[in-house]
């Protein structure tokens, strides 16, 4: 696996395949009606990290039915397999 190094030269670690839960479980949690998902780029990943994103939209919409959900992607390098990747899970814009 290809890592990249930040500004302070330490290492991306792997995604975390639990964190769409977690996140979905918290704005449950929190009772959110509108969420907003975020992240830090991770050009360390084939798809620039798309399918977490995606797999993120899913469980918060399966946890939270009517929770509207914003995303904030990265450029995902231009690669346009990865946006469309997230699209179908229909994020508000």
């Amino acid at each position: 696996m290809r890592l990249l190094r930040g500004a302070i030269g330490k290492a991306c670690r792997p995604s975390d395949e639990d964190e769409p839960l977690r996140v979905a479980e918290a704005v449950a949690k929190m009772g959110l009606r509108y969420a907003v998902v975020t992240s830090v780029n991770r050009d360390d990943q084939p798809d620039g990290g798309a399918a977490i994103f995606a797999r993120t939209i899913e469980e918060i919409r399966r946890r939270v039915p009517g929770c509207k959900v914003e995303v904030l992607i990265p450029d995902f390098r231009g690669n346009w397999d990865a946006l469309i990747w997230c699209w179908p899970r229909a994020p508000m814009c």
